[in-house]
């Protein structure tokens, strides 16, 4: 027989309570976040022409979608996280009004659409390792399928269960989840890698100056291109799922707390790591074909050293054909002027051998 003489439900509740309120808080900060990103996305869309519209409008659907699901899911919590506050009269009550707010339909529609977010996400992610693999696509079925497995225990956690078993299954959701973004990780890493690599043998020192750092390279484009601060965030959030919480007032308020925090940010970064992909996406600053095969549409000027700026006068951003013509007439150049070089140094300027 365990001895709760000593626990206190009121500090216990009162810490969940703050948890809980932090955790609505920075998702409404978050929420900000997305819609600054979608609006500015937008525009930049609307105002681009239609060659460089080509292929960026599902991305804006895609982002629109999940700002909608967000915002939905959001708006929900904090309603309920009033309710709950309004009706609850002390410890055990504030845990008893939030088990009966958690199987009511408000509750059940927030669920629904974090799920379709993190649905909408992972596919967006496991899309764009398909992108980066379409010469090895094989590579991405374990992904594909971990990512389907996720989705039907995401619609198990949906269905009515007991506390345990809402722990243990949602523990498994997260685990299947993150075992996939872990796999898609590693693929975009290391493809990004690969090709960052590659770009830098087909330049020169001189041409690898002059035109400073490929999209690819780079820590800040491999982070957000794989999603890495989720898979992070989400593999903590799990594994606090299945960490026993402990009998005592310290141990569980210490539980809630730490578990708290992974859910804030593994929930944030579930709807913030699409929401960045698609905003490297809309901006120009991310590829929408394979990097293997093409380099992405610049949404800045590139200024070449030896006077190659003309490359970027009247006709706008410099696409992939203009970035590597501007690398091989730069070293056209080059090679021309050590040919003249060693010319006047063999036959002086009278043209005589010397």
């Amino acid at each position: 027989m365990v001895d709760l003489s000593n626990f206190s439900y009121d500090k216990v509740a009162y810490v969940a309570a703050r948890v809980q309120h932090a955790s609505n808080s920075l998702a409404l900060v978050v929420l900000g976040i997305q819609a600054f990103m979608c609006i500015y996305g937008l525009l930049i869309f609307l105002e681009s022409p239609p060659a460089r519209r080509q292929g960026r409008l599902p991305y804006i659907i895609v982002s629109l979608a999940i700002l909608f699901f967000s915002t939905l899911a959001s708006g929900i919590d904090s309603y309920l996280q009033f309710q709950g506050g309004w009706e609850q009269t002390s410890g055990k009550s504030y845990y008893a009004v939030t088990a009966r707010l958690e199987a009511e339909p408000p509750r059940i529609v927030s669920l629904v659409c974090f799920l379709l977010s993190m649905a909408v996400g992972d596919g967006l992610l496991l899309y764009r390792s398909y992108i980066v693999w379409q010469d090895k696509w094989w590579v991405n079925v374990l992904p594909g399928l971990t990512y389907l497995a996720s989705i039907g225990m995401g619609i198990r956690c949906l269905l009515p269960q007991s506390v345990p078993d809402v722990r243990i299954n949602a523990s498994a959701w997260t685990f299947l989840t993150i075992a996939m973004n872990i796999m898609v990780t590693f693929l975009i890493s290391l493809r990004l890698l690969v090709t960052s690599r590659s770009i830098s043998k087909m330049l020169g020192p001189s041409q690898r100056m002059a035109v400073g750092r490929t999209p690819y390279a780079g820590v800040v484009a491999i982070l957000i291109e794989a999603a890495l601060p989720l898979t992070v965030f989400g593999l903590g959030y799990a594994i606090s799922l299945v960490v026993d919480a402990g009998i005592t007032t310290e141990s569980v308020s210490r539980w809630q707390t730490v578990n708290g925090a992974f859910a804030a940010l593994y929930f944030t970064f579930v709807a913030i790591s699409p929401q960045m992909i698609i905003f490297r996406v809309t901006t120009g600053r991310s590829w929408l074909s394979s990097p293997a095969k093409s380099e992405p549409a610049l949404s800045r000027p590139i200024a070449f050293a030896n006077g190659l700026d003309n490359l970027k006068d009247k006709r706008g951003p410099i696409d992939s054909e203009s970035y590597f013509r501007g690398v091989d007439s730069q070293m056209s150049m080059s090679m021309a002027d050590d040919t003249e070089t060693k010319k006047s140094a063999q036959f002086g300027d009278s043209g005589y051998a010397v």
